[in-house]
């Protein structure tokens, strides 16, 4: 379990430093020429480090409560922007990067906890 934590962690270091260095250079323009809008980066990006962070701050936690309670937040996020008294928009696209984000963060504690519990029941 340690060595799962560590290497996300790493990942999102490494993912959130590269997002840093296109925010600096400024290359919006190939962002969008790559149909990628930076915001629905960033959802995916937030998303999957809270959930890492969740799932290892909290590892009795069962993975699909935090993957739901994830999914229900960020749509919880785009109904309130669309009240029309909220600045903001509500999009879709947003929700289905949340949605990115928390599958990609959870796959690897669903696949170690699997291995973890089958190797218990093997030995």
């Amino acid at each position: 379990m340690t060595e799962r934590v560590i290497l996300s962690a790493r990942v999102i270091l490494v993912g959130l430093a590269a997002y840093g260095a296109l925010r600096v250079a400024d290359l919006e323009e190939r962002w969008a020429a790559a149909r990628v809008r930076g915001d629905r980066l960033e959802h995916a990006l937030l998303v999957y480090a809270l959930t890492v962070c969740l799932l290892a701050a909290f590892p009795r936690l069962k993975v699909r409560v935090v993957v739901g309670g994830m999914l229900a937040l960020g749509l919880g996020l785009e109904l309130v922007q669309g009240l029309p008294f909220v600045t903001g928009d509500a999009q879709i696209g947003d929700v289905a990067a949340d949605a990115v984000g928390v599958l990609l963060a959870a796959l690897p504690f669903v696949v170690g906890r699997a291995r973890a519990a089958r190797a218990e029941a093997a030995g």
